[in-house]
């Protein structure tokens, strides 16, 4: 026999809003589920109870008569999959309450085909939700606009002072508005909430931060659908929900990726399939173009602006590893490297960028990871290689500067390595060629055009040749399998 956990409703929390009641009880929910326990209310048996004027799930219980009381423990991670069939046996709403919320939606503009805007409170920053830019939002509603058809956005502001900076960021699109279903102008503000959650349940992409709880339910009521996060909370960081099994990098949600990316050239089958000729003959192919012209452009800019202590000299040879900040001295270490290259033994110097950024951080370093941990990248690296790719490992943004070098490796670190040339100009003598080798021999010399993926079958030994040219080679690369 199950356990009851009572949850007291009326307490007073930190965050005492409608929304954060519900997003509470449904981790409360959820963890009981789990556990083998019973979620029910506690509350006085001869009055009705709060969440029962809006919801007919969960049972009254007396606080005696409970075994637990929520929280049992601070938070309870797990898959998005599983919260959302919480949600789904949770959020029962009342018959009355249904048909008010029908009853407001026919009088509203919102359509289904609508991409919906959520923006929590002020685009200040707070301690809760940090330095919040409003482009983040309308940028991403755009790429939306572009990729789906849908001509109209549909925003849902919770501070209405909003909406002039939204349409400002807008200007040549169709935004639209309700201004009567703002919860300043509401009766029953709850009742908006319930409205607003239904608005980004039914719409055809929601654009949003999860450092809103309504956000979230929205996020969690569509599910699969799609949803695009673009800031998590900086104090509470993550959600629940936001827990990922580790092999699984497809990252359906909390989307950084760029959702225009690969040249629409390549999404013709009939385009690859010299290129898939090409892998089986020779082991490896270059896709010449491969980003989306003006996508390229902006990444190319994106990248000369990131700020120096972005990134990491990287130096090493035989067993060993090192890696230093860019104020610090490496003259010595430098030096080692190469004396080693000059006995040919491993060792190489370069640049990498950090990836210690913050879980929400959209730069373009975070933006181009995130792309390529997608399962549209992964579908389309498939069809090339002609077997089936399920993940992406180790990737990293490098720079080689002049000078910089890797001698003969032996990695194989998946079934194949990719490489991405983000440099925007270069020309054979500068250097920064990639040779594959075998059997002491170079098999194959690939130099790193600007804007092509290089896709090589592992296992593989290869080096990299010194960059001498007036640039740095830039690229992104890892393993797939």
């Amino acid at each position: 026999m199950s356990k009851i956990c009572g949850y007291f409703y009326t307490k007073k929390t930190s965050t005492p809003s409608f929304e954060s009641r519900i997003y509470d009880l449904l981790c409360g929910y959820h963890y009981c589920r789990h556990h083998n326990l019973e979620l029910k209310l506690i509350g006085n048996p001869k009055e009705t109870h709060p969440w029962h004027k809006y919801f007919s799930s969960l049972d009254k219980i007396t606080q005696s008569q409970i075994d637990v009381e929520w929280p049992i423990v601070e938070k309870y991670p797990d898959n998005i999959t599983n919260y959302a069939e919480s949600i789904r046996s949770l959020y029962q709403l009342n018959p009355q309450i249904q048909s008010s919320i029908q009853d407001l939606l026919v009088k509203s503009d919102f359509q289904e085909t609508d991409i919906v805007i959520h923006l929590s409170g002020s685009i200040e920053p707070s301690k809760d939700c940090g330095p919040i830019d409003i482009s983040w939002f309308t940028e991403t509603a755009k790429e939306y606009v572009q990729d789906s058809g849908s001509s109209r956005i549909y925003v849902l502001p919770e501070n209405a002072k909003l909406i002039n900076q939204i349409r400002q960021h807008l200007q040549g699109y169709k935004v639209i508005w309700d201004p009567h279903l703002h919860k300043s102008n509401s009766k029953d503000p709850e009742l908006m909430d319930l409205v607003w959650i239904h608005i980004m349940e039914k719409a055809n992409v929601l654009i949003g931060s999860r450092a809103s709880y309504l956000f979230r339910l929205g996020e969690l009521r569509r599910y699969p659908r799609l949803s695009q996060n673009v800031k998590d909370s900086e104090i509470l960081g993550a959600p629940e929900y936001a827990f990922e099994e580790p092999l699984i990098h497809l990252r359906p949600l909390n989307q950084k990726y760029y959702r225009i990316f690969i040249n629409n050239y390549y999404k013709n089958p009939n385009n690859i399939i010299s290129l898939r000729e090409t892998f089986d003959k020779k082991g490896y192919v270059q896709i010449r173009n491969f980003i989306d012209e003006n996508r390229f452009a902006e990444i190319i800019q994106s990248i000369g602006k990131l700020p120096s202590n972005w990134w990491s000299n990287m130096l090493g040879w035989e067993n060993e590893r090192k890696t230093f900040y860019p104020w610090e001295d490496i003259r010595s270490s430098s030096f080692i490297a190469r004396e080693k290259a000059n006995q040919k033994l491993f060792a190489y110097k370069y640049i990498k960028s950090r990836k210690d950024h913050h879980l929400s951080c959209n730069c373009v370093i975070c933006r181009i990871h995130a792309t390529l941990y997608t399962y549209i990248f992964l579908e389309f690296v498939s069809s090339i290689v002609g077997t089936p790719i399920l993940k992406t490992e180790n990737i990293s943004i490098t720079k080689y500067e002049h000078n910089d070098f890797k001698t003969i490796s032996k990695e194989s670190n998946g079934s194949y390595y990719f490489c991405l040339s983000l440099t925007n100009d270069w020309y054979p003598t500068y250097g920064g060629l990639l040779c594959l080798v075998e059997h002491g021999e170079i098999r194959h010399t690939i130099m790193l055009i600007p804007n092509t993926l290089t896709i090589i079958k592992a296992p593989m030994e290869f080096f990299i040749t010194p960059v001498t040219g007036p640039y740095s080679l830039v690229f992104v690369d890892g393993w797939i399998s």
